[in-house]
């Protein structure tokens, strides 16, 4: 990651190149869990509400392991710490879900890139609260 932050001129942190990488390890697991609800004929909206909330407790703990390891929460820290940020996340998941569910019931995109706009709208809601309050220095 730091090696990616001077490549980008050291504009980018490397904490938040490194919470982009969980992001798309998590979006691999939310369009996993996103296509099989939708293989079970779950209508759109669950599917991707379900998605967005496995894969946010997903990241939240594999960025508990990677991304911020040297302000690693454990036991209570650790379960407080992730209701405070699916508390604080609602915001990014709740545009997330509004951006996805309007670009697909608009008929703008289908369901795949309509679920990828909403984890981009999500994606720098989720660092600013995370680096800002749940892992802080």
């Amino acid at each position: 990651m730091h090696v990616l932050f001077i490549l980008t001129a050291r504009v980018i942190p490397s904490a938040f190149l490194s919470f982009a990488l969980v992001g798309l390890i998590g979006a691999v697991f939310h369009f996993m869990v996103f296509f099989a609800c939708l293989a079970m004929d779950t209508p759109f909206i669950v599917a991707h509400t379900s998605a967005v909330v496995l894969a946010t407790v997903f990241n939240f703990t594999l960025n508990n392991m990677t991304t911020f390891a040297s302000l690693k929460l454990r036991g209570m820290r650790f379960l407080y710490g992730l209701l405070i940020y699916l508390g604080a996340s609602s915001v990014g998941i709740a545009l997330n879900i509004g951006a996805a569910q309007t670009v697909y019931t608009m008929n703008y995109a289908p369901a795949t890139l309509a679920t990828l706009v909403g984890v981009a709208v999500d994606l720098v809601w989720k660092y600013t609260i995370s680096s800002s309050f749940i892992w802080r220095r």
